[in-house]
């Protein structure tokens, strides 16, 4: 058996552990680790691969200042890929 289909194999067995509000969980902890901020689960939306943050104008501001190392963080942690912010 190659790597590959060991990745593979590991990747959907992942899925099967992992839900969506453990995707929120971890989206959750990464934007407090880059930036410092706290949110909670009702705050989060996920879309497709689209974050929608429903905070006030404040937090979004500064979660839109590290909006780039927010992707990466939660992209290399979360199962749902993340492109953008709102």
């Amino acid at each position: 058996m190659e790597f590959a289909d060991i990745s593979k194999l590991l990747d959907v067995y992942r899925k099967r552990l992992l839900k969506g509000e453990d995707d929120r969980r971890i989206i959750i902890e990464s934007i407090q680790q880059v930036t410092g901020i706290t949110l909670f689960e009702k705050e989060i939306i996920i879309k497709n691969t689209l974050l929608v943050i429903k905070s006030d104008g404040v937090v979004r501001n500064e979660l839109f200042i590290y909006k780039q190392k927010i992707i990466e963080t939660v992209n290399t942690r979360a199962l749902k890929k993340i492109t953008d912010i709102q």
